[in-house]
């Protein structure tokens, strides 16, 4: 994630951008960090359960989701695609879509996440 901290620091040092989105992003990537950092402490504290894999997994596609909207919106608020290098844009998207590529895809786990939010055990094929 450190590409998405580059990119906030940018939207941080441009004084075009509204303070309220400036806030926002680092709103965002730090909760999304946070949350990270605090799976990877349980593994390490307590080592892998199935409580930790669930909530593992949530943390995972929140980030997903959070990568997918704040690095579109950096690139609108720090201008244009224009003013970035096109290696830099390319680098964008495709860090945005990294973690929905990586198994386990959602769809694979929707179910199995729905069996174990009512008390079933956590079964992923």
């Amino acid at each position: 994630m450190v590409w998405h901290r580059q990119t906030i620091e940018r939207v941080l040092a441009d004084d075009q951008v509204p303070e309220s989105e400036r806030v926002r992003s680092v709103v965002e990537i730090e909760g999304a960090m946070s949350s990270a950092e605090n799976i990877a402490r349980r593994i390490d504290d307590s080592g892998p359960d199935e409580s930790t894999f669930a909530d593992s997994l949530y943390v995972r596609y929140g980030v997903q989701d959070t990568i997918s909207r704040v690095a579109p919106r950096a690139v609108e608020l720090t201008g244009s695609l224009g003013s970035l290098d096109p290696d830099e844009v390319g680098h964008l998207a495709t860090g945005a879509l990294g973690l929905a590529l990586h198994p386990p895809a959602r769809l694979q786990t929707t179910d199995s996440l729905a069996s174990y939010l009512t008390g079933e055990p956590l079964i992923l094929a």
